[in-house]
């Protein structure tokens, strides 16, 4: 692949917490930076989300340097359930009432 070649690829998953995630090109999977969003004024891409990105080639490999073009399916994936992405909390204390219950 030459650099600022475009490519059809498809969103695997994308964290907006921590800033990254990854496209599959073909049957690579590449590192995709939240600095390439904030460029065009993007927050998140969805799981399955077909994007059309240029590539370049650093020290690490092949990077996605430019989203030319995105498009959501009509069903996009739900987004990870909130387990995942956030410290659990104890069952017993889901609820204000359950805590002050406890304490009292």
């Amino acid at each position: 692949m030459t650099e600022n070649e475009a490519k059809n690829s498809e969103v695997i998953w994308y964290n907006e917490r921590k800033g990254y995630g990854f496209v599959k090109i073909d049957s690579a999977e590449v590192f995709l930076h939240r600095s390439t969003l904030d460029r065009f004024g993007l927050i998140r891409l969805l799981t399955g989300d077909q994007v059309s990105v240029s590539l370049a080639t650093n020290e690490h490999g092949q990077v996605i340097q430019d989203l030319l073009t995105i498009e959501r399916p009509a069903n996009p994936a739900p987004p990870p359930h909130p387990s995942l992405t956030r410290a659990r909390c104890a069952p017993w204390s889901n609820s204000l009432t359950t805590f002050v219950a406890m304490v009292l």
